[in-house]
């Protein structure tokens, strides 16, 4: 429709539950009322002598069935309590008050028989639905005073039947409070309940953010910054490997540039682990690390997500070794094992002590946290003097 505005999901989902709850309202209120009108049928058909004007009191039931058919045109479309259906209703049930109360005798006026007490009770029980609260109270108390003047001469009489009037009356107010305090905790819950999806809504619009940013701040670490650390540091070798390296990166980055712009695949798409792995080796190897691949255990591949995440991290390991541990060789070994694969980089270098090592954002996010993404995991065991093993397990999709 011209100028009218999309609708998110959460927002969607509050609207509707909202009207559900006010559906609600409207069907235990048709559901109360059609008993109402089923006992004032059998008033009418079983105590027909008991009124001085039978007719006219059929009359007054024919009305409220109207009533109940103008209830039903106005409300179900709209799927709530119309304030002017209920409107109506309370003009209908204080005029049949007084009516049917004027063609029964003596204390009949306060039994059961007077099927319009019962009626109209279920029509306060509609105000606290469809009106605000002082609008509500306001016609509860005009159908209580209408009930008492119905009933004026049973009061001026005394007796049992003034208590059943006073008792009756006192009803009206006692179930529109009751009616009202469940309205307004029912419409408060589903307040909360809307206010927590969009906290949730919004919380997982930051995550995702800070996911993304993290994802990228890990890209640029593991692999463009460790490369120019390395061409820094001299790791780098001749120049034809130097500019190898560099297009490797250059190609590295526009891909996930073109990933993110275009929702293209990412660096490893079309790879499987074993090639991935192959091609971190020549990287490394590039850069003065012997690496040394074992990969005939390896008989299942964990998919692109799963061959990034152990990529990077076994990557990010490898780049560990060549910084801080001193040794010129490195085994990485990859292998299926129960339901998922396992690569373990290990090396026999100056090794750390775990206690005390400093985790920064290699060993935490690069390897640890990367792992942690895609539902694997990263073990790393190392003592001085022993060298370093790194083990990254990841479970295979179920």
């Amino acid at each position: 429709m011209p100028g009218s505005s999309p609708v998110s999901g959460s927002d969607a989902a509050t609207t509707g539950e909202s009207a559900r709850v006010e559906q609600a309202f409207l069907w235990t209120f048709l559901a109360i009322r059609s008993v109402h009108l089923l006992q004032g049928v059998l008033d009418v058909a079983a105590g027909y002598d008991s009124y001085s004007r039978p007719i006219v009191a059929g009359a007054v039931l024919s009305v409220c069935l109207l009533d109940c058919a103008f209830i039903l045109v106005r409300c179900l479309p709209r799927h709530r309590l119309d304030p002017v259906a209920i409107g109506v209703d309370v003009v209908v049930g204080m005029g049949g008050l007084f009516v049917v109360g004027a063609t029964l005798h003596g204390q009949d006026r306060t039994t059961s028989i007077n099927w319009m007490l019962p009626y109209t009770v279920g029509t306060v029980l509609a105000l606290a639905g469809a009106f605000g609260r002082r609008r509500a109270m306001l016609l509860t108390l005009a159908l209580t005073f209408a009930y008492l003047g119905s009933v004026s001469g049973d009061l001026r009489a005394g007796g049992s039947g003034t208590t059943t009037a006073i008792v009756n009356a006192a009803s009206y107010v006692g179930f529109y409070v009751v009616a009202a305090m469940v309205v307004v905790l029912v419409r408060r819950l589903v307040g909360e309940l809307q206010r927590a999806r969009l906290e949730a809504v919004a919380s997982s619009g930051r995550l995702a953010t800070a996911q993304e940013r993290n994802r990228q701040h890990r890209l640029l670490h593991d692999h463009a910054l460790q490369s120019l650390e390395s061409i820094a540091n001299g790791w780098a070798g001749e120049d034809e490997q130097v500019m190898a390296l560099a297009r490797q990166e250059a190609l590295r980055l526009r891909e996930m540039l073109d990933s993110d712009l275009g929702g293209g695949e990412s660096h490893s798409s079309g790879r499987g682990l074993r090639e991935a792995l192959g091609d971190l080796v020549v990287t490394f190897t590039g850069a003065g690390l012997h690496v040394h691949l074992v990969a005939a255990e390896l008989t299942s591949d964990p998919g692109l997500e799963g061959t990034d995440a152990l990529v990077s991290a076994a990557g990010e390991a490898l780049n560990n070794v060549l910084k801080h541990a001193g040794a010129c060789e490195v085994v990485v070994r990859v292998a299926s094992s129960d339901g998922g694969v396992e690569v373990t980089v290990r090396d026999h270098g100056a090794g750390f002590d775990l206690d005390s090592a400093h985790h920064g954002f290699g060993l935490d996010n690069s390897v640890v946290g990367r792992m942690s993404d895609v539902g694997g995991s990263a073990e790393i065991v190392s003592r001085p003097g022993w060298g370093t093993k790194v083990v990254l397990r990841l479970p295979m999709p179920g």
